[in-house]
């Protein structure tokens, strides 16, 4: 059958028209495909919501002696501040005169947030802790079912907020559901303990820091590198929104901020993109998102020395809990702490995680702001979490089958340590200044006259998520390599690190009336 000239043009047009729709449908579906929700630094919500974890499993010849948790709260409304700027934001835009379809909602938009709840843990919240502790119980189950909530076994500490006190009540609901005295679900009460602001140096480290008060928190280097973030790449998303919808008097670049926390929390709540999110391309998602970022990056991580000092209480205590039960000294089975932001922020930091070869700054190259290891959506998420796990040797578990490859790697030596190995035998020497102990073990297992192992080990999981730390070599990391790299920070006197010299001085919270609304410029308390 030979086609004619008419027919050949039908068919050209039927296979033209599919074409222009499968062109059509593929870009929206490529836009679609970036998750906002993805990109909205500290105030995204906690990525894990299953109930159940795999159980852990010890490395070959240890048991799990002690667990620790550092976690910050669960969601949170937003704070004063922003629901202030959330307020100003519907005075900003009461003079629109080009509201299309698209826009209709700016006209009808309430702020859903309000001063009462301002702060306070969500119902988000709770959830996000009650699982994290469900999953702590089937992750450690055979841990917990080693003994019975005793507040001398299990020390529960919290900030002295609410929202932290809460997730931390939140946890161990889900922690020992179904092993306590209370109600049909067996609930357990536990006792958590707390510090008032100002004098928590583990938690609430900052406000206990006038140090850090007078000069971090007031940084001029962020100040410099934020102004002309604000001036080179914020101020174009101003013009471009200000004459799309005809806002008179035109934006400045600070309420892009506004509008950018706003799209953030209603995607966080609401999951709500079709509000102040659908204001922003991608591009401005993304570079609005490096600006918290290098706010964060400079007010609580590498971005200033005196970051890296400020959890040092917190790993001493760490390092004096596991110590204390490893000479046999302590009955403390896990410590559970609940603090904020900042707490991950400052932690991670002494442990040199995340940490850039450079400093994240207003005129970096895009690929190193593209390639950056520093992203508060990745580091701290609302219910960011550190785990530590404590092991230690054992001629019991060491007798008992294991899997094999757990400990692949791992070399039970410290820097005061020499190791001979041959196919048989190892024998390691362990010298200190006032005794010299000489211990021989076969096929690969090294003991004490106690039974204890020479070294034990220590494993982190960041965001329930098990990361090497930096200086170990393998996940299980020897006790004593931990220590040697926490060397800096042991020891510490808070107090004198964060002592004012007569040359500080205290700085005012700086303000700003934007639609007869007072609106906090002091970003100092934004995380607690």
């Amino acid at each position: 059958m030979f086609l004619t000239k008419p027919m050949a043009i039908r068919i050209f047009l039927i296979f033209s028209s599919f074409l222009l729709l499968y062109i059509f449908f593929q870009i929206p579906r490529e836009v679609s495909s970036f998750e906002i929700i993805e990109h909205i630094g500290s105030k995204k919500p906690y990525p894990i919501l299953s109930e159940r974890e795999d159980e852990v499993e010890s490395p070959d010849g240890y048991h799990l002696i002690q667990v620790h948790l550092i976690s910050r709260h669960g969601a949170r409304n937003p704070i004063t501040s922003d629901v202030f700027r959330f307020d100003a934001l519907q005075w900003l835009f009461a003079n629109c005169s080009r509201v299309g379809e698209e826009t209709k909602w700016i006209k009808s938009w309430k702020n859903p947030f309000t001063e009462f709840t301002a702060g306070l843990l969500s119902h988000n919240g709770e959830h996000e802790l009650y699982l994290m502790g469900k999953r702590a119980s089937t992750r450690y189950r055979k841990f917990w079912g080693n003994f019975t909530y005793h507040s001398n076994f299990v020390d529960f500490k919290s900030s002295a907020v609410s929202r932290s006190g809460q997730s931390g009540s939140a946890f161990a609901l889900g922690l020992f559901e179904g092993h306590g005295s209370l109600g049909k679900a067996s609930l357990q009460p536990v006792y958590i303990r707390t510090e008032p602001k100002g004098l928590d140096q583990e938690l609430a480290m900052k406000h206990a820091c006038p140090l850090w008060l007078t000069t971090v928190a007031k940084s001029k280097k962020l100040e410099l590198e934020k102004s002309r973030y604000l001036d080179e790449k914020i101020s174009p998303i101003a013009r471009r929104i200000t004459e799309k919808l005809g806002i008179t008097p035109p934006l400045e670049p600070i309420h892009v901020d506004y509008i950018n926390r706003a799209c953030v929390f209603e995607v966080s709540f609401f999951r709500n993109t079709s509000t102040w999110c659908s204001l922003l391309t991608k591009d401005e998602i993304l570079t609005l998102e490096y600006l918290t970022d290098m706010e964060h990056y400079y007010t609580y991580s590498y971005g200033n020395s005196l970051n890296s000092k400020m959890a040092c209480k917190l790993i001493n205590n760490l390092i004096e809990t596991v110590d204390e039960a490893l000479e046999g000294g302590s009955q403390v089975k896990s410590v559970l702490k609940f603090g904020h932001a900042e707490t991950i922020y400052f932690l991670m930091t002494a442990l040199g995680l995340y940490e850039d070869d450079h400093d994240l700054k207003a005129d970096s190259p895009s690929d190193q702001i593209a390639s950056r290891k520093f992203r508060t959506s990745e580091i701290s998420p609302f219910a960011a979490n550190v785990y530590f796990e404590i092991y230690q040797y054992s001629l019991k578990e060491k007798l008992k089958p294991r899997s094999e490859g757990l400990l692949k790697g791992i070399t039970t030596t410290n820097t005061n340590t020499t190791t001979t190995t041959t196919t048989t035998t190892t024998t390691t020497t362990t010298t200190t200044t006032t005794t010299t102990t000489t211990t021989t073990t076969t096929t690969n297992t090294t003991t004490t006259s106690k039974n204890h192992l020479v070294d034990p080990l220590i494993r982190l999981l960041f965001n329930e998520i098990p990361i090497i730390i930096p200086g170990c070599e393998t996940l299980y990391c020897p006790w004593s390599r931990f220590k040697h790299l926490m060397q800096p920070v042991i020891g510490c006197d808070f107090q004198e690190i964060c002592r004012v010299s007569s040359k500080s001085r205290h700085l005012k919270p700086k303000f700003k009336i934007a639609g007869g609304v007072k609106i906090i410029l002091d970003e100092s308390n934004s995380e607690m």
